[in-house]
């Protein structure tokens, strides 16, 4: 079982976070446990990223978002490719909102 899920070509480990301190803590030891078992993490999605600070309230969150952000690219972007996904303004439902976010996830991969 362990050299399945060690095998690139079986396996492949995508974590998704969001750009805050508490997301941020748990990808960090996710990562760490990964590690340790000798499995390899291919992508870091990092979800719910404000685009457009429209407001006071969201230039704050932007702000906030981008430290975080900056810390997961500083200590993973050299062995893990990072795809940033953007806040949405709906729900992502239906097939014209799915075919964005793939979009976006694909390109990356």
């Amino acid at each position: 079982m362990v050299n399945f899920i060690r095998d690139p070509q079986k396996s492949d480990f995508i974590i998704v976070t969001i750009p805050e301190a508490l997301g941020v803590r748990q990808t960090q030891r996710i990562i760490k446990d990964f590690d340790e078992y000798q499995l390899k993490v291919n992508h870091l999605i990092i979800n719910y990223i404000i685009q457009e600070a429209d407001c006071n309230f969201h230039k704050i969150r932007k702000e906030m978002q981008q430290h975080y952000i900056q810390i997961l690219r500083n200590q993973y972007s050299q062995r893990i490719g990072l795809i940033e996904l953007p806040l949405m303004p709906q729900e992502v439902k239906g097939v014209e909102r799915i075919n964005t976010i793939s979009e976006i996830l694909f390109k990356e991969v």
